[in-house]
């Protein structure tokens, strides 16, 4: 590709081969054999070989040629006729007689010279675009981008009806390919509104493919205003009533507020899939009606339904890796990383290949505090691809985990240079800003994700955000909102808890919220550390030791987090022994188990001060600042 969602560049020339006189991708040509027309060819498949630079000069060779030779020249071997026929040595099939013996027509001269120079604009264009894809492949986009305005203003100085209908088709063919790689440079190059006036000025409707169409709504989704977006939604329904297969389209519809059944209905309009005219209504597309209504549901937050869905299109689609995914990709929205887990280890175990979404993955690691197990499934995945944004994202996890926020950060950025609308590059810049003190900017990145795709994590960052500027009634705003928009959710009751537990007068409510969300969840971990936090900030650590030994038996593939708290809470209460005998227990659950491992360390070091006496008197009081401040945010928001 050209650009980034560029269309594959078009094979439009003459074909070189044994037979000659045809244009590529089906459009009959007239049968000429001339030595630039040769070389125009052959710069485009030494291109499409990976050979650069000798296409590059090939090309470049072929636009000198043509602009030192006249369309006489061009045409000294060969001539077109007003039919479209063309023979060696004259105009149809007969042999041409010296100049002057017989006049010719003036009206066919015409013509035919007006074709010429016709035919002459096409393959310099075509070569221009060659030279064009060449530079852009070796990253000079500015001057691929000055190759094609040349190109598209010779295309135009020749702009006519020809009454040669292959010669006609292969001009417009090579105008659509250059007009619509020059659009989507000028939308790499943020100028959008000039991408769209490249297509709308010089591609009519219906000559606008797919690739066209794609490239039309990069246009309006980067110029994002009112008059864009309703014709970004046009251009939408365009590609879905063409291509019944188009899913990214759908969906973008319904997350510009279109409804499912409208969709559907763009679908049932469908009869072109890739160019050929397919019958819908006698084509398998029942699972795009569930796929399509999960969609809706994630967008409202309501991740049950949304699962439910997406298993009606798995039973449809048998073993999908990519409805696995989403599946996955649901259970990490709705906060319940136990599920999802266990389906990502699935899909690599069906997939060990698979990239998508295994940033998502990371963060299920990374809360389970394993960081060597980051930097291998890091190390994995860069091996696989660097194009991509997870890997540098797992990268960045991993690094976050040992404390280098600012060289994770730059993995981030980096991961939104190679696709800025990726949620959850935005959602661990936003983790990482607030880590390095700097919650206004978090909460621009937690919102930009949230917009994108609103979700637990993008609600439970907005709300730190807001605690860390000590903007407390926007906090709970936003928990409220979190608990309306996904009823029935445990963590989001936790939400509201944590907002309230930050308001002195309102903890009592907070103690309850946390209260609550057990009710709704016993399993919520969340919930749970919550409360036990709340517990042990009023003194009432037998209770908090109680209320975490009772649930053990139910923690599950998280138990070692359980430990975990339960050596912090013997921390506090200065009961060393038993402190050192939970976290050996977590760590023998999850070897490596970083918070366990500190946790540990940090015991042994009270006890060296015990044994000199320094926790003598009020040293209760620092064991127990010193603890929450290492792993009190998590006791609340787990």
């Amino acid at each position: 590709m050209l650009f980034e969602n560029a269309t594959q560049p078009l094979k439009f020339g003459l074909d070189v081969g044994e037979g000659g006189g045809k244009f590529v991708n089906g459009v009959t040509a007239v049968e000429l054999q001339h030595p630039i027309v040769d070389m125009a060819q052959q710069a485009r498949v030494l291109y499409e070989a990976g050979l650069h630079a000798s296409a590059l000069m090939t090309a470049r060779a072929t636009l000198s040629w043509s602009a030192s030779a006249s369309s006489a020249s061009l045409f000294a071997a060969a001539s077109v006729s007003a039919s479209g026929s063309v023979s060696k040595g004259g105009v149809g099939g007969r042999r041409a007689k010296p100049s002057g013996l017989e006049p010719a027509n003036d009206k066919t001269a015409a013509t035919t010279a007006s074709e010429r120079a016709l035919l002459v604009a096409a393959h310099r264009a075509h070569a221009l675009h060659t030279c064009a894809l060449c530079l852009a492949k070796e990253h000079e986009s500015r001057r691929a981008i000055v190759l094609l305005e040349a190109a598209l203003a010779s295309l135009q100085k020749h702009n006519h009806n020809s009454t040669n209908s292959s010669l006609a088709a292969f001009a417009a063919a090579t105008r659509i390919a250059v007009c619509t790689d020059l659009a989507a440079a000028c939308i790499q190059a943020a100028d959008p509104k000039r991408a769209v006036n490249v297509i709308e000025a010089n591609i009519p409707h219906p000559a606008r493919s797919l690739a066209v169409l794609t490239t039309l709504c990069r246009a309006y989704e980067a110029i994002n205003n009112n008059a864009a977006n309703h014709k970004l939604v046009g251009t939408l329904s365009a590609i879905v009533r063409q291509h019944p297969f188009a899913i990214e389209p759908m969906k973008q519809l319904i997350s510009l507020g279109q409804s499912v059944q409208h969709v559907l209905s763009l679908v049932a309009q469908s009869s072109v899939k890739g160019g050929i005219t397919v019958n819908v209504a006698a084509t398998p597309v029942d699972w795009i009606e569930p796929l399509l209504h999960a969609h809706r549901f994630q967008l409202d937050c309501n991740f049950k339904d949304a699962k439910g869905k997406l298993l009606i299109a798995q039973e449809k689609l048998k073993s999908n890796i990519d409805l696995q995914l989403e599946i996955a990709n649901c259970h990490v929205n709705d906060g319940n990383f136990i599920l999802a887990h266990y389906m990502f280890d699935q899909v690599r175990q069906n997939d060990p290949y698979v990239v998508k979404h295994m940033d998502r993955y990371a963060r299920i690691l990374q809360s389970q505090g394993t960081p060597m197990q980051l930097n291998r499934l890091a190390t994995d995945l860069i091996n696989l691809t660097e194009e991509r944004p997870e890997p540098w994202l797992v990268m960045a996890r991993y690094l976050e985990t040992r404390g280098d926020y600012e060289r994770a950060m730059q993995l981030a950025d980096k991961s939104l240079l190679l696709d800025q609308r990726h949620v959850e590059a935005h959602l661990l810049r936003g983790s990482l800003l607030l880590q390095l003190h700097n919650p206004q900017e978090a909460t621009v990145a937690f919102r930009t994700a949230h917009q994108l795709s609103p979700s637990l994590e993008s609600y439970r960052g907005l709300l730190e955000s807001y605690l860390q500027c000590k903007r407390h009634n926007e906090a709970l705003a936003i928990a409220k909102e979190a608990m309306s928009r996904i009823p029935g959710s445990a963590r989001a009751v936790v939400l509201v808890g944590v907002a309230l537990s930050h308001i002195p007068e309102r903890r009592a409510q907070a103690k309850a919220a946390f209260q609550r969300a057990l009710e709704l969840d016993p399993k919520c971990h969340e919930a749970l550390y919550a409360l036990a936090g709340t517990l042990v900030a009023e003194g009432a650590h037998a209770a908090a030791v109680d209320l975490l030994q009772r649930s053990a038996g139910a923690a599950g593939s998280t138990a070692h987090v359980l430990h975990t708290r339960l050596g912090d809470i013997y921390t506090v209460m200065k009961s060393f022994e038993e402190a050192l005998d939970q976290y050996n227990v977590a760590l023998r659950m999850q070897a490596g188990y970083e918070p366990a491992r500190l946790g540990y360390e940090r015991v042994e070091k009270l006890l060296g001060k015990a044994d000199d006496g320094a926790l003598s008197g009020g040293g209760g009081v620092a064991v127990e600042a010193d603890v929450m401040d290492e792993s009190g945010g998590e006791e609340i928001l787990g």
